[in-house]
């Protein structure tokens, strides 16, 4: 099967511009689109690189407290603009020395051509010279379930695993192993060779540190699928029958014994580049089994069929629903059901629905995108809703996500922050909460004045935690124009270079 890999020019404008924060979800549902690297061009990154000299100890990182469907966070990171700037450079000008992880058929998530080149910024439509290079799309019917069930014909079991703690797991200097063999890449260590280079810009993006690379950019997929290319390879050659979801295996076996040799070869290959498989989720099933959850299946069959469907029918089937999150507490029901029904609100059904999205997403954060999107488009159905309460849960829990989006719906429908609610934002001391308050406009002195009293201008570690409230709020930051200099913000301030927008309803 033809492969339509995506040419360097391609790969370079997608990195920066739309792949940088975390955004790799088929509905980007991770961060607000008021945070955009729309800005970040190759052209910009290319000047940042030749002007600004890279800091010999690397960068530290934004961290970014993310909700999964269980209340569970997953810490991720977003990188200085610097080293990140370095890293896609390396990548473009090495593309043709890596783009070989596009043709991995192993693989369901690589980096690919995408077709949303008019990516959702600032709530509108702009026209990029890229789309994405990672989305992360778990099923595409019917092309996965036609693909499970071709490789799993003539197999009797299944057995699943994944890699623990994969990203954060990464030993940088394995890039190399990867790209160029272990003997190779451990008897040639200068960082002139291209894919040591490579090894040096990626741990530049953390302190310098071999281990780990950051959740949320895509640069980290393509490393990983880098690395991980090389196991498939070698598990492919020995003729197993397997898909891959990022760090998640799928193995078809004709027998139990080989499905347990299966385990075993795949944790000797992941040991060479120092990787472990997460005992926890080992599963071997005997086939045939349902290609979807039972949950999925129930819910699609009390699904309202009808385009507009009354507010009784919505209220019918989010109470089913939260009765089916009971039974199945590890399945995303309360989210597969709020997006099933938004595209079919109107002003007839908006207040039903927001009000049970509003009470569910006290509960479960994870619904607050699909809440703000219904909010944007039914802005009369949410005057007498108080998002105050939800944002409070969300800070007890410290979610960046959910603090986010709380502060992002609570612009959009007009509310205003009181001082005590703003205090406790900057109380947390989460940068990217703290930049949504500067996007809604509201408690941008208070956020100054965190920066000015905690933030050290001598502690580069320090303010790189901070990056964006530096960059966004020059003007009120006088005494951090050295750190703007030194690590290029002062040149993306000349370029014009945003990362906060604000609201645009």
């Amino acid at each position: 099967m033809a492969v339509n890999i995506p040419d360097s020019n391609y790969v370079y404008a997608a990195l920066l511009r739309c792949n940088y924060f975390p955004m790799v979800r088929k509905y980007m549902d991770e961060i607000p689109p008021v945070f955009s690297t729309v800005d970040f061009t190759p052209e910009v990154a290319s000047d940042l690189c030749q002007r600004c000299a890279p800091r010999k100890k690397g960068y530290d990182q934004i961290e970014y407290r993310a909700t999964r469907f269980n209340n569970i966070t997953r810490l991720m990171q977003i990188p200085h603009p610097l080293p990140y700037a370095r890293l896609c450079e390396s990548i473009f000008e090495n593309w043709d020395a890596l783009n070989h992880v596009c043709k991995n058929a192993q693989s369901r998530i690589k980096p690919a051509l995408h077709d949303d080149d008019r990516l959702v910024i600032l709530g509108e439509y702009n026209k990029l010279d890229a789309g994405r290079l990672v989305v992360m799309e778990k099923e595409k019917f019917p092309e996965s379930v036609v693909e499970d069930l071709t490789i799993s014909i003539g197999a009797r079991y299944r057995v699943s695993a994944d890699i623990s703690t994969c990203f954060p797991s990464i030993y940088t200097h394995s890039i190399p192993w990867a790209l160029v063999g272990h003997a190779r890449a451990k008897s040639n260590h200068s960082t002139t060779l291209w894919y040591n280079d490579l090894d040096k810009r990626q741990r530049d993006l953390k302190r310098g540190e071999t281990h780990g690379i950051p959740i949320g950019p895509a640069t980290s997929n393509l490393i990983s699928e880098v690395i991980l290319y090389k196991i498939d390879e070698n598990l492919r050659d020995k003729g197993y029958r397997f898909l891959r979801f990022i760090d998640d295996y799928k193995c078809y076996c004709e027998t139990r014994e080989q499905a347990e040799q299966f385990l075993l070869d795949l944790e000797r290959e992941l040991q060479k580049y120092l990787l472990t498989i997460n005992i926890k989720k080992v599963v071997i099933e005997e086939l045939p089994i349902p290609h979807r959850a039972s949950w999925i299946i129930d819910l699609v069959n009390h699904l309202p069929d009808d385009d507009s469907p009354s507010s009784r029918k919505i209220a019918d089937f989010f109470d089913y629903a939260i009765n089916l999150q009971k039974k199945y507490p590890e399945g995303s029901i309360l989210k597969y059901t709020s997006r099933s029904l938004v595209k079919r609100i109107n002003e007839s059904n908006a207040k039903v629905f927001l009000s049970y999205l509003a009470s569910v997403s006290f509960h479960y954060p994870i619904v607050l995108p699909i809440l703000c999107e219904a909010a944007k488009n039914n802005l009369k159905a949410t005057q007498k809703l108080d998002f105050s309460s939800i944002l409070k849960q969300q800070l007890k829990y410290r979610r960046s996500d959910a603090v986010c989006w709380t502060l992002y719906l609570m612009g959009i429908c007009g509310k205003s922050i009181d001082v005590k609610l703003a205090e406790d934002v900057i109380a947390t001391k989460d940068c990217m909460s703290m930049a949504m308050l500067i996007a809604i406009d509201q408690h941008k002195k208070k956020v100054a004045m965190f920066l000015n009293d905690y933030c050290d201008p001598n502690s580069e570690y320090d303010c790189d935690r901070y990056w964006i409230l530096i960059h966004e709020l020059s003007k009120e930051t006088k005494k951090f124009e050295n750190y703007r200099k030194k690590s290029g913000l002062t040149l993306l301030r000349h370029r014009d270079v945003h990362f906060v927008f604000p609201i645009n309803v």
